[in-house]
């Protein structure tokens, strides 16, 4: 059996191209971002359970991850609200832009 090493920096390509390609979910980290923001993201769901994981690039070119994860969550709306708002407190934060909405 052969040994086939895959780069890190091929990995990571692929990674983010699969997440970027998980479309019409987006009512959690991306929901309140501007639409410059790229988002690869992965989101995950059970019963009382929200999650989305996300490798974001502002304009600017610099990169942060976000990865919230919730339980226990009696209304599930309202969590993923809470996930969307925080994700722009911390955009607003590492990016130096308050919200102007």
């Amino acid at each position: 059996m052969e040994n086939r090493m895959v780069p890190l920096s091929s990995f990571s390509f692929f990674c983010r191209r699969i997440f970027r390609e998980q479309g019409g979910w987006n009512s959690q980290i991306p929901k309140l971002l501007p639409a410059d923001v790229k988002i690869a993201h992965k989101t995950g769901s059970i019963t009382g359970v929200q999650h989305d994981a996300a490798i974001l690039e502002l304009p600017n070119g610099n990169r942060y991850v976000l990865v919230i994860l919730s339980k226990n969550l009696a209304d599930v709306a309202a969590g993923k609200e809470t996930i969307a708002q925080i994700s722009r407190l911390v955009f607003e934060y590492v990016s130096g832009k308050p919200d102007e909405r």
